[in-house]
């Protein structure tokens, strides 16, 4: 049960920190939602940007520390409470990380020995544990999309209430630029990329 469960677990957390690293996916999110307009940042400064993030998400750095140019003045881009929101971003971006990690390996020693200790008689056996674990990912993701189509409003906030303390991640996007980089929608694209690449 554990070995099936963790096909979905791996695969989900493998392609959410695929799109986490995916400079292609955020310019995509830039270019489609017009992020230049609202942010009044050039792509090459958007992607600057973007890259600073990616690398923030993968480091030891504890506050993310992004600068662009108004003119000739340099500044920085984020607030302190933008800031603080994408600390707790990343303390659940490196669960996520963690989690992968650990399904890979314990996957890797779960066949590893089961083709041991059977001398390979258990392949068929494996095998359809595996597809049990695939068709449990499938059936999740057409749920969850079914979910997403009536109610991804509601399914993105719940996701806020139970991931961050309340009054962390709510911005008035006329004075901040964390929800003008990265709209509603460019989660909802990001959560289709994921669950195409998942399936």
């Amino acid at each position: 049960v554990i070995f099936v469960l963790a096909i979905p677990t791996f695969l989900i957390t493998s392609n959410v920190r695929l799109a986490f690293d995916s400079l292609s996916l955020y310019r995509y999110g830039f270019e489609r939602y017009d992020v230049v307009q609202t942010t009044g940042l050039d792509m090459g400064q958007l992607m600057v940007v973007a890259r600073d993030i990616r690398d923030y998400f993968n480091s030891s750095q504890d506050l993310l520390d992004v600068k662009v140019y108004v003119g000739l003045e340099q500044r920085d881009l984020f607030n302190q409470g933008e800031i603080l929101h994408m600390r707790d971003v990343k303390r659940l971006v490196t669960s996520v990380h963690r989690l992968q990690e650990f399904t890979l390996v314990y996957m890797a020693f779960y066949m590893a020995l089961a083709l041991l200790i059977t001398k390979g008689m258990a392949a068929s056996v494996v095998l359809e544990r595996v597809m049990k674990g695939s068709l449990i990912t499938v059936a999740i993701f057409v749920l969850a999309g079914l979910a997403s189509l009536f109610g991804f409003d509601q399914i993105f906030d719940q996701f806020h209430v139970i991931s961050f303390t309340s009054g962390t991640y709510t911005f008035d996007p006329r004075y901040n630029y964390l929800t003008r980089l990265f709209t509603e929608g460019f989660f909802m694209q990001s959560t289709l990329f994921i669950a195409i690449s998942v399936v």
